[in-house]
């Protein structure tokens, strides 16, 4: 439930990112698809 809920503000944050800087929003997907493995393994 916690993990749906941090990957809804993601796509809020990326989106809002997106908007303004493409690149940017780019690194922040992949941050968050690597921070959501890591925290798959760790669990």
């Amino acid at each position: 439930m916690a993990q749906a809920a941090l990957v809804a503000t993601a796509s809020v944050m990326m989106r809002r990112t997106a908007s303004v800087n493409p690149r940017r929003a780019a690194s922040v997907i992949l941050g968050s698809v690597t921070d959501a493995n890591e925290g798959y393994t760790a669990a």
